[in-house]
């Protein structure tokens, strides 16, 4: 691309768009080889990180984002042809969006380190107080220490639930799995979404369906209290649950209980009582087969535990569908 294009070659093999935080509006454009009919070719898009869903968008071509949050995002486009058969896979590409530099890590660690640098330049000048120096030397280490702490924790922790994101959802999903190859124990995914909830927020408001997500969010954790299980807000109204040395029988019965305690939550709005339910799926590999099998990969994890919960969505939500991996579905 040019000097001042995001991208770092042409856009037809370009695999990651890094947009720094100035970048804040800009317009992506798609288009598929139909050679016959073009123009009837239908789209659908979707922003992972951002879009609920597939957007289908017709014969629209193009679709402009606007102050998206500094993070990572995957940006998937699929066609149809003229028939209207819709491609197999989607085309792909990478989007990170760069906080400014005076919110990164580095810049925070230089507030810091020149706060440092003052004080112990004016304590030094006076070497009566060599003993204070000492002592500021240490307070300001620890609170270097604490902010840095401070930082990775919230480059790890959703803002509105307080829960891990999906950054550290996927981080601690391969510790996970790999894990779990090595020692050959078993291992769980739960993946479990919001029911009809477009619908809460269209009919109440933002600030109404992110009361939903945080009293969502305080009950799961509430719930979840092994040190080694990793609950993460990974989607817009969807988490996810990592259970390590749990069988899928004992993550289907944990699932339930969740289930359960959401549905009986009392949520309500503006005094009314208003229901909250959740849609569970609910995968699980035993450690023998990930010891003798070694094509088995987290990804067949993952995506076994969406297909359960599409098929709770599809059977009537409210409900925990679990399948084994490479097994067959069961509703729970």
């Amino acid at each position: 691309g040019t000097k001042e294009s995001p991208l770092e070659e042409a856009s037809t093999h370009a695999q990651k768009i890094t947009l720094n935080h100035g970048q804040s509006v800009f317009t992506l454009s798609f288009a598929a080889l139909n050679y016959s009919i073009a123009e009837m070719s239908q789209y659908a898009y979707q922003l992972e990180g951002f879009d609920a869903g597939w957007q289908y968008v017709g014969n629209q071509r193009s679709t402009t984002y606007t102050n998206l949050d500094p993070g990572e995002y995957v940006f998937r486009v699929k066609a149809s042809n003229s028939d209207g058969v819709w491609s197999d896979g989607s085309t792909s590409i990478n989007i990170v969006v760069l906080p400014p530099w005076w919110e990164t890590w580095w810049a925070y660690s230089l507030y810091t380190l020149l706060l440092f640098m003052v004080v112990a330049y004016y304590i030094l000048s006076n070497k009566q107080k060599l003993a204070y120096v000492e002592k500021v030397v240490e307070e300001r280490t620890q609170e270097l220490k604490e902010a840095n702490l401070k930082l990775k924790h919230l480059g790890n922790t959703d803002p509105l639930t307080g829960l891990n994101n999906r950054r550290l959802f996927d981080e601690r999903s391969k510790e996970a799995f790999q894990s779990a190859s090595r020692s050959g124990t078993d291992l769980s995914m739960v993946i479990m979404d919001i029911d009809h909830f477009k619908s809460l927020n269209d009919t109440f408001g933002h600030d109404v369906g992110d009361q939903a997500l945080i009293t969502i969010a305080n009950l799961l954790s509430r719930q979840v209290v092994r040190k080694t299980d990793v609950l993460a807000r990974i989607g817009g109204e969807e988490f996810g649950l990592i259970l390590q040395a749990t069988k899928t029988t004992d993550a289907t019965d944990i699932a339930k209980g969740l289930c359960e305690c959401v549905a009986n939550s009392g949520f309500s709005v503006d005094g009314s009582p208003r229901q909250i339910t959740m849609s569970f799926g609910v995968s699980g590999i035993s450690g023998d087969r990930l010891m003798s099998d070694h094509q088995l990969s987290l990804n067949a994890l993952i995506k076994q535990a969406d297909n359960a919960l599409y098929h709770s969505k599809r059977n009537g939500r409210n409900q925990v569908t679990c399948i084994e991996l490479y097994g067959q579905s069961e509703p729970e």
